[in-house]
């Protein structure tokens, strides 16, 4: 009886506890920061507020990130660039967009890139067929200041990349010589949990991505 009541108090204190799901996070500036800063971040944990879930983040780079998570050691990867499963909701959409040096004139449209060098930050996710035949030369940088200077300096005519994230380092680093058209994405697509499937039972998946639509609704009101 004494165990039969053990077990039962155990139960009871982990859903009050909340179930704590490890998630390893790709760093990506003003989306990933830490574990308790970031766009992403956070709206993942405002789930923490009105559920029992509660999220354990681990920020490591992208390309690292994503072998952490193939190989089986976390139960959630942020952010993925498809969607998943039917049921899933997206975090963001992303707007990829061209940005520019005033001096070279708006960039718009992929058509907008024939005959440039372009550049577009390692482990980026972007279709580089929807380059083909248009830009010169496409360059990597290791990351998107980097991307951002070599636009600066004339380098390139063009960088291909996320639009909340370039546009705030070139307001926080004064680069005013650098611009976008806002109104002009070349790509928009959302960004998703990935879970993996053999630590996440599928009822957990549809849950979290039921908190998730339910906060987005409750916003929009």
């Amino acid at each position: 009886m004494r165990a039969v009541i053990f077990v039962a108090m155990l139960l009871v204190s982990s859903s009050i506890l909340g179930r704590t799901l490890s998630v390893v996070a790709k760093q990506i500036e003003g989306f990933v920061d830490s574990p308790v800063s970031g766009f992403l971040v956070e709206q993942l944990r405002s789930l923490e507020g009105n559920s029992i879930y509660r999220f354990d983040i681990h920020v490591v780079p992208p390309a690292r990130a994503v072998k952490l998570f193939e190989t089986g050691q976390y139960d959630i990867l942020l952010p993925h660039p498809q969607k998943p499963d039917e049921f899933s909701v997206s975090l963001y959409t992303k707007n990829t967009h061209a940005f520019y040096h005033k001096d070279t004139g708006v960039l718009r449209s992929w058509e907008d890139l024939e005959g440039l060098d372009v550049v577009v930050t390692r482990g980026y996710v972007l279709d580089k067929k929807l380059l083909d035949g248009k830009a010169q030369n496409v360059y990597e940088s290791v990351d998107d200041m980097m991307g951002l200077k070599m636009l600066s300096k004339k380098r390139v005519q063009a960088m291909i990349g996320e639009e909340r994230s370039l546009s705030a380092i070139i307001e926080s680093t004064g680069m005013s010589e650098l611009s976008y058209d806002d109104s002009s994405p070349l790509v928009s697509s959302g960004v998703y949990l990935l879970f993996w499937q053999q630590r996440v039972p599928l009822s957990t998946q549809k849950e979290i991505n039921n908190l998730l639509q339910a906060r987005q609704l409750s916003l929009k009101h």
